[in-house]
Order: structure tokens, then C-alpha cells, then sequence
């Protein structure tokens, strides 16, 4: 699961949020998105070892092809699939522009 602990501690607050949303997973535990980045991401992983075998299964999937395009090689791949670049351009860092590709444009997401 250390694919899933990387990928909740690096990944905005928001953006957790965004993908827990999207994908309808329901957390046992309430996250308070607004509280502090450390504070988000200790509650989420915690909440994440509470949940069925199915649905941390389904993150730790998402989470594997989301980091694996949150390196330079993959942010090179993902500008070079989007028309607008200043979308990812405005987000915080590599792991957000890839979760905000893989919900958003996942047909692009996967070409990348």
C-alpha cells in the first residue's frame, strides 16, 4: 500500500477530495478537507485501511497509474496530450495535474 500512502501525501487536499468524490468511494471516516495538508492525509489513509478489499483495491489501482504519470516523464507526456496547458499549469504540482487528467480526461490520460 505504499503506492496509495505516496500518492494521498502528495496529492492537494482538493484534489483528494475531487477524487473520492468522482469516484464515489465513500470514506468510513469524515475528512475535514479544510483542515492542514499533514492533518488530511493522516485522516484519509487511516479512513483508506478502514474500507472493504474492493474499493482499497480500486485505490491502489488509481493511485499506481496516477504516480506513475506524476514524474517528469509523465508530465511530459500529459502536456503533450491536452489542448490547454494552462489547466495543469495552474495546479499545485505533478500529482494533481495526473489525478486532475485521469478524472477529467481520461481518454487523454491514457494516451499519455
Amino acid at each position: 500500500m505504499a503506492s496509495v500512502t505516496s500518492f494521498i501525501r502528495n496529492m492537494p487536499a482538493s484534489s483528494l477530495q475531487a477524487y473520492f468524490h468522482h469516484t464515489g468511494i465513500e470514506l468510513p471516516t469524515e475528512v475535514d478537507w479544510e483542515a492542514p495538508e499533514p492533518e488530511v492525509a493522516r485522516v484519509t489513509l487511516r479512513a483508506v485501511d478502514e474500507l472493504d478489499d474492493e474499493a482499497r483495491a480500486r485505490i491502489v489501482n488509481d493511485a499506481e497509474r496516477v504516480s506513475a504519470l506524476a514524474d517528469d516523464a509523465g508530465q511530459t507526456a500529459l502536456y503533450s496530450v491536452i489542448d490547454d496547458r494552462t489547466v495543469l499549469d495552474d495546479l499545485a504540482n505533478g500529482h494533481a495535474r495526473a489525478l486532475w487528467m485521469f478524472l477529467n480526461e481520461p481518454v487523454r490520460f491514457r494516451h499519455a
